[in-house]
């Protein structure tokens, strides 16, 4: 996998933790160091603020109520472990704000019910590989 020219290390960033499904944690870990062993100048963060871009809009933030509305998240399964990243204040902010927001529509909402949602993509193939295609394409946003 060619390396995109706009991959370089980055600065620190604030911390973020959240309550997260294994599975989601473990997917995310796995695709950072996949990349990293491409040769990719990727952390977790790039792959987090990534997923949280569609709650930047409000098309995205929109969307992703109406997901969540339509199937509202269920507190059960397997006990979530905590996932702590360095991210953007702004992410961070925005992922607050988006919480408020959902309340405000009536929709009672946890950091790790959206975090999940975002982070699906990685838990199969097909997507996780799509999410990568994407991811490629950007530029650097440090």
């Amino acid at each position: 996998m060619e390396v995109p020219p706009h991959w370089r290390p980055v600065k620190p960033r604030g911390m973020i933790s959240a309550r997260i499904r294994q599975e989601h944690a473990a997917a995310v870990d796995s695709l950072v160091t996949e990349l990293k062993a491409a040769g990719w100048a990727v952390e977790k963060y790039h792959i987090l603020e990534f997923a949280l871009r569609p709650l930047l809009v409000p098309d995205g933030r929109d969307a992703i109520i109406r997901i969540l509305s339509e199937n509202p998240p269920g507190n059960g399964g397997p006990p979530r472990g905590v996932m702590s990243s360095r991210i953007r204040d702004g992410y961070k902010q925005t992922l607050q704000d988006f919480l408020v927001e959902a309340r405000g529509r009536g929709l009672v909402l946890e950091q790790y019910h959206v975090l999940e949602l975002l982070l699906s993509p990685m838990l199969t193939p097909e997507s996780r590989a799509e999410f990568v295609e994407r991811l490629g394409q950007e530029q650097r946003w440090d």
